[in-house]
């Protein structure tokens, strides 16, 4: 939805925590996750004595992966491996080995048991007859599905005419285009269309009452959470994810710019352009690089990130937000709540020789834009797993070269 580049989702940066217990013996029992998700791309890393080893894993639905690196006196160098999981009610159903991206002294048979999620933190417990043996390590999500218990509140005011982040899309239809009288621009629309992954960017036009003004003068433009197909795509249950309006205001309705930017504060307050809002829907300042405000509230999400016991910054993951290419570029921060960003700029029209203002308006929660990133993450990840098991889940004994 966002712009992803399918690089990032075999190496995507990564967010928050699981345990993760890695045994010899194969066939035992597998205790489930506790309460919560287990999707998402997880990492961490352990040392004891000599040895050290890296833990990497991404889960999604059934389908999942482990990559472990084990360096050290005690491995007699570096050994790499990969595993690829079937997953089944939280727990691992299945391992196989990938044997051209592993290290021959990996073990081929491991049991791989997922531990209990404790809020946000599990951990990597390794004991193989080929590996030395080291304490539990903790993998922490790097990034995934947004926990309920992180969802922001909602601030006041945060929406475009009374529309509001996380309304439907038969509420917004209904506000927007029966009450207000927008029509439904079906040639402006735009659709992205993703393996697994379809959203919709609908556009809604209001035509100005001032003579020779056309649609375009009022467009409404709400990016809608995707699906895994058009009919969920275009379902009216589809939630506002941003919603952004571009007015052109008409010279003959003398609406000056000092006008609009009094409203524009009456309303989401005053300050700079980017207005942004803490999880508690309180607003809080944002951070400026050469006097200009970024879009990007490393300053007060940071502490929220520090307070969990996390690195400032992992949380980051950037998308593109439907419009303009470059200026709603923004960082996914899931301890952050939403932000405003009313941009005024003034014209003056050669007909009328009037100057009128125009109004770009963007709002967004960043919560829903993660929810996108992950889902457009996951829909790749899982295809291309799918596709890493049906080629080496078969037994290397049966598949005979031709010679």
């Amino acid at each position: 939805m966002f712009g992803l580049k399918p690089s990032q989702v075999r190496g995507p940066r990564l967010q928050s925590a699981a345990i993760i217990a890695i045994g010899a013996a194969l066939g035992l029992a597998l205790p489930a996750f506790a309460d919560g998700p287990i999707d998402g791309l997880w990492e961490g890393a352990s040392t004891a004595g000599d040895a050290e080893i890296g833990v990497k894993a991404s889960l999604v639905d059934t389908l999942g992966e482990i990559k472990l690196q084990g360096s050290g006196r005690a491995f007699g160098g570096t050994v790499r491996c990969r595993y690829l999981l079937r997953l089944q009610d939280g727990a691992i159903a299945e391992t196989i080995v990938s044997p051209n991206l592993s290290s021959p002294d990996c073990p081929r048979t491991p049991t791989i048991t997922l531990g209990a999620l404790e809020g946000d933190q599990l951990s990597v417990e390794i004991a193989a007859d080929s590996l030395p043996e080291l304490p539990a390590t903790v993998l922490r999500r790097r990034f995934g599905p947004v926990p309920e218990e992180m969802r922001p509140a909602v601030a006041e005011g945060i929406d475009v005419l009374g529309a509001r982040l996380g309304d439907t899309r038969a509420e917004i239809e209904a506000l927007l285009v029966e009450e207000l009288g927008y029509a439904p621009q079906a040639d402006r629309n735009r659709r992205l269309d993703d393996p697994g992954y379809v959203a919709e960017f609908v556009h809604y036009g209001r035509a100005s009452e001032h003579k020779g003004s056309r649609v375009a003068d009022d467009l409404v433009v709400v990016a809608y959470s995707g699906g895994a197909d058009s009919d969920t795509a275009a379902s009216p249950e589809a939630r506002a994810v941003s919603i952004r309006r571009k007015w052109v205001t008409h010279p003959e309705a003398r609406i000056s710019i000092e006008a609009l930017d009094d409203a524009v504060a009456q309303k989401y307050g005053p300050g700079d352009v980017t207005r942004f809002f803490d999880r508690s829907g309180e607003r809080v300042d944002g951070m400026t690089k050469a006097g200009r405000l970024l879009t990007r509230p490393r300053t007060y999400c940071r502490q929220e990130m520090e307070d969990t016991g996390r690195q400032a910054g992992v949380y980051e993951q950037l998308i593109s937000i439907p419009g303009e290419p470059a200026r709603f570029e923004t960082g996914v921060f899931t301890h952050c709540g939403s932000f405003v960003s009313a941009i005024t700029t003034e014209r003056h029209s050669s007909v009328t020789g009037l100057s009128h203002p125009v109004l770009d308006l963007h709002v967004a929660r960043y919560d829903l834009l993660s929810d996108e990133v992950w889902k457009q993450i996951s829909a790749r990840l899982l295809r291309d797993l799918a596709e890493d098991l049906a080629r080496e889940g078969q037994s290397t004994e049966q598949v005979k070269p031709r010679l």
